[in-house]
C-alpha cells in the first residue's frame, strides 16, 4: 500500500469488507444534551482506490483501507443499503451522508460514519478500549489497522476529543 494515497474524500467508491449481518458491533456511548445515548454500530473496513497525493493516477498497490461504522438502526441500515451502487452492493460513493474522522489534521487514518445525522458525539467515542479489547473480531481490525497500542491513551484521546465531521 503506497504511504501518499489521499484520504477517502466525497465522491470515492469505497468497497465494503463484508455484510453488514455479519461485522461485529459495539455499543458507542455518549452524552448529547442532559441525556446519556447508546447507539450500536456495525464495524467493518472498506478499500478505496484513490489518486496518490503526487496526482498521479493509480497503479498496482495504490488502495488504502479504513474503517466504517454503521449505525445498527433498521432504518438506516435499509438507506445504506439502498445507497448501494446498483448491482454492486458491496460498494458505495461517498456522498454527504457520510461522516468522518480522523487520527490528526493530514487526515491519517480517516475512518467513515453512517449514522442519523443528529446523533452529535465526539469522534473518540467510536474507540473506547473496553469495546475494542472485549471482541476477538475488534481485536483482529485493531490489530490491523495498528490501533491496538493507541486505544486509551492520553494523547488519543485529546486527539480525538472533537465532533464527528461533514464532508
Amino acid at each position: 500500500m503506497s504511504a501518499n494515497l489521499k484520504p477517502v474524500e466525497k465522491e470515492d467508491i469505497i468497497t465494503i469488507s463484508e455484510l453488514l449481518s455479519g461485522a461485529p458491533t459495539q455499543d458507542v456511548q455518549w452524552t448529547q444534551g442532559a441525556k446519556i445515548r447508546s447507539v450500536m454500530y456495525y464495524t467493518l473496513t472498506f478499500s478505496v482506490r484513490t489518486e496518490v497525493a503526487t496526482g498521479a493516477a493509480p497503479g498496482p498497490g495504490d488502495e488504502s483501507e479504513g474503517l466504517l461504522f454503521v449505525q445498527s438502526d433498521e432504518y438506516i441500515l435499509q438507506r445504506i443499503r439502498n445507497a448501494a451502487i446498483k448491482d454492486q452492493p458491496s460498494n458505495f460513493v461517498v456522498t454527504e451522508e457520510f461522516q468522518y474522522g480522523q487520527m490528526d489534521k493530514s487526515g491519517k487514518g480517516r475512518w467513515l460514519v453512517y449514522h442519523n445525522e443528529e446523533l452529535n458525539m465526539l469522534q473518540r467515542r467510536f474507540f473506547s478500549k473496553r469495546n475494542w479489547t472485549e471482541d476477538s473480531r475488534l481485536q483482529e481490525i485493531a490489530k490491523k489497522f495498528k490501533l491496538d497500542g493507541e486505544l486509551g491513551s492520553l494523547k488519543w484521546e485529546l486527539d480525538l476529543a472533537i465532533p464527528l465531521q461533514k464532508f
